[in-house]
């Protein structure tokens, strides 16, 4: 099967329509605004922590290349 770009605007929009559904619905349940904004506080403070041990792995191995480039 191939994707032109028609199917995936339709996809896209259908996607929309029913992620927009979901959050209509979602509104009728109670405590659903608290967890969503609970759930979107640990998604950023789990990204944030990401790219920091990425950042440190990406530091940790320059150095040990940095050493044996100069102890060989």
């Amino acid at each position: 099967m191939t994707f032109n770009k028609q199917f995936m605007q339709k996809a896209i929009q259908r996607i929309d329509e029913l992620q927009n559904d979901i959050i209509t619905k979602s509104k009728t349940i109670n405590g659903a605004d608290e967890y969503v904004q609970a759930k979107m506080r640990l998604f950023q403070e789990n990204e944030k922590t990401r790219k920091k041990l990425k950042s440190i792995q990406i530091q940790e191995q320059a150095l040990t290349e940095n050493f044996l480039a100069t102890h060989k």
